[in-house]
């Protein structure tokens, strides 16, 4: 497993000739707000729809957004690996997903979710 080493990585391009271009985008893994809005609004408005257990809706989602068959060796990758940005481009298609297939309104993060009756 690759680990980064931020400051091993400024020194190299520090030190780097001129002529190798020094930019370098880093974002950090899904937030600890993502993560909670995920399990607590997300997977439990769907596992309730859908009549799942937390992980089989997990699952699910999984197997439907972030499943990969373009490698020699299908995976499916997991909401862990996500960035913050990759992992709100995820709820943004499972938003719209829900709504247009299902009927089924999954409300933004930041919204207040006492208009609604969810029971959880």
């Amino acid at each position: 497993m690759f680990v980064w080493n931020k400051e091993k990585t400024i020194t190299y391009l520090e030190d780097a000739p001129d002529k190798i271009y020094k930019t370098v985008e880093y974002r950090k893994t899904r937030s600890n707000p993502q993560n909670s809005y995920y399990w607590a609004v997300v997977i439990d408005i769907l596992r309730d729809e859908f009549w799942m257990t937390r992980d089989e809706m997990n699952e699910a989602i999984k197997q439907k957004f972030l499943y990969d068959d373009s490698k020699a060796i299908p995976f499916t990758k997991s909401t862990k690996t996500l960035n913050t940005k990759e992992f709100e481009t995820l709820m943004e298609d499972v938003r719209r997903w829900a709504i247009t297939e299902y009927n089924v309104y999954l409300p933004e993060p930041n919204e207040d979710l006492s208009l609604y009756n969810f029971n959880y």
